[in-house]
């Protein structure tokens, strides 16, 4: 299923980008700083205090962007984040969701109550006391940076008497102090460029589904050319005002969809699969889940995924680098196109070897083999050429083509055609030679001529299997699989024909008798090399002309 891959649906954060987030810039409403010449101790409690996250030994700032704003308190001031988090009793916490955008912890101070808000940029400012000339100074200086796709968090605080909160009749109209943004690097992978490339030029249509703002979605998407019109960006919100017909309509066209919610990215992958696409989705969050279950693949993080998410894939990204995505896209179409090699050798073989017994009995003939025989053709001949053709390494150009269409046929048109084509020639001359002996050997080598003759017959005809489409089977593409074990098959026949004849009923052949049924058994291979330059669309044309001069 993942070789059938059109579309993908990637998470930014830890796919496509390193998830090694640094606090860079503190900006407030008068400066906008490095965050090392930043000591703001209400911001380092907000840091610290409105938190879920823990650093873990080891990993540190590389567990997400609450990990890194501790990791930033911890190496400026040289201090454990946990001191400052017991400072004061937590009174009550609101969890960050998609859909506030926001989180917020209230502790108890000696007057009352102090409440630390963080989140979206744009949510955090609406709640701020600012002045007008404050608000668009703020908003100004995230833009800029939001724009070379740094991701901002804003922080505010409230400190609030139980009498002057029952003094607000809206809860609305308290008015938070902004405290300052803090702006976050989190650097895209370095091999997510040439994956993403290879996936555009393979026909594969990758859409970023970000928990971030646009303007910063677009800054990675526009580095990663997963974009290249500002109309290709939406939000969640966009998505959320279209009904599902609209969503189908467009969907084809968007590229990043910012502040994705999980309603947003379960609707986006059942309108894909809806439009016959075959839909992977690539997540690490709780939020994530939904999306991974319903898509065709669903793929979670290793590293940042939670368990939640892993027990919803179908597979684990064990490096969290979307260029595993890739790979195992390009893994996928080699054993979908292995299996098709298999299938088509194998049906060859059997399509002759049924024409052949069965013509053999109806004109009155002997049985051609014997039960020795038709085992050693079966294991020793079709067997390790069979396996061959399902051990093929990925083709050089696999990663060019188009992927293979949600209902596509196993076996197509072209396939069958090939199957029948090989089958009945081989049969054909097999029989033609049992019956009149037209490469005029000896008498007595005649039953030993047809048996190796049909057994060279199945190993050439292995290499036309080796390819499906019209390439020639002379292009080798660095792969020598096939020619060596043809080569080692091919001098188990001779040796059994030579060495051990009499084991199989047959008699020994001469050298002239080997070089004409060997390259009588070698034109089977000129016949598909020919087969192939005959379009069979011109084939379905000349039908519908014949019809019309009628």
């Amino acid at each position: 299923t993942t070789g059938m891959v059109s579309v993908i649906c990637s998470d930014k954060t830890g796919t496509l980008t390193e998830n090694k987030m640094k606090v860079v810039k503190i900006c407030t409403t008068t400066f906008c700083k490095n965050a090392e010449e930043v000591k703001s101790d209400i911001l380092y409690e907000n840091f610290c205090i409105n938190s879920t996250a823990d650093l873990i030994p080891g990993v540190g700032s590389e567990i997400g962007t609450e990990a890194a704003l501790l990791t930033h308190y911890r190496d400026v001031t040289k201090k454990d984040y946990k001191v400052l988090r017991n400072k004061y009793g937590k009174v009550s916490t609101i969890p960050f969701s998609s859909k506030t955008k926001y989180m917020m912890t209230a502790v108890r101070t000696d007057g009352g109550e102090r409440r630390y808000l963080k989140g979206a940029p744009e949510v955090i400012l609406t709640h701020c006391d600012l002045t007008d000339y404050e608000f668009k100074s703020v908003k100004k200086n995230m833009e800029e940076y939001e724009k070379v796709s740094y991701r901002i968090l804003a922080f505010a605080h409230l400190d609030i008497t139980e009498t002057e909160e029952k003094a607000y009749k809206n809860k609305e109209e308290l008015r938070y102090v902004f405290g300052g943004g803090a702006f976050i690097a989190d650097k895209i992978r370095k091999e997510v460029f040439s994956a993403v490339e290879t996936a555009e030029k393979s026909g594969v249509d990758v859409k970023m589904l970000a928990g971030d703002n646009i303007v910063t979605a677009k800054a990675v998407a526009k580095k990663l050319k997963i974009i290249t019109a500002e109309s290709q960006a939406v939000t969640g919100a966009d998505i959320e005002r279209l009904s599902d017909k609209e969503l189908k309509e467009a969907i084809k066209d968007i590229k990043v969809i910012a502040r994705s919610t999980p309603s947003v990215k379960l609707r986006v992958v059942k309108a894909l699969k809806e439009l016959g696409e075959v839909v992977a989705v690539t997540g690490d969050g709780i939020n994530d889940a939904p999306a991974i279950r319903h898509a065709d693949v669903g793929i979670a993080m290793g590293v940042s995924g939670s368990e939640i998410t892993k027990e919803a894939a179908e597979a684990v990204l064990l490096n969290d680098s979307f260029e595993g995505v890739i790979k195992a896209i390009e893994f996928g179409r080699t054993v979908h196109k292995n299996i098709k090699r298999f299938i088509m050798f194998q049906l060859s073989v059997n399509v002759s070897a049924l024409i052949f017994v069965a013509a053999s009995c109806l004109f009155g003939l002997n049985m051609p083999f014997s039960a020795l025989e038709l085992l050693f053709i079966n294991v020793i001949m079709d067997g390790p050429p069979a396996i061959t053709l399902g051990l093929y390494k990925p083709d050089k150009d696999i990663m060019e083509k188009p992927p293979v269409k949600r209902n596509a046929k196993l076996i197509d048109k072209s396939m069958w055609i090939r199957i029948i084509l090989h089958g009945v020639y081989m049969a054909a001359v097999t029989l033609f030679e049992y019956r009149f002996n037209f490469l005029k050997v000896p008498e007595k080598e005649i039953t030993a001529c047809v048996f190796v003759l049909f057994t060279a017959f199945q190993l050439f005809n292995a290499f036309n299997a080796k390819e499906l489409g019209r390439t020639s089977v002379f292009k080798t593409h660095g792969n020598y699989l096939m020619p060596v074990t043809f080569f080692i098959t091919f001098l188990v026949l001779v040796f059994a024909v030579t060495f051990i004849p009499s084991g199989f009923g047959i008699c020994p052949m001469s050298f002239i008798s080997w070089v004409k049924t060997v390259a009588t058994g070698f034109s089977i291979i000129i016949i598909s090399e020919v087969s192939k330059l005959v379009p069979i669309r011109r084939i379905g044309k000349s039908k519908n002309v014949f019809r019309k001069i009628t």
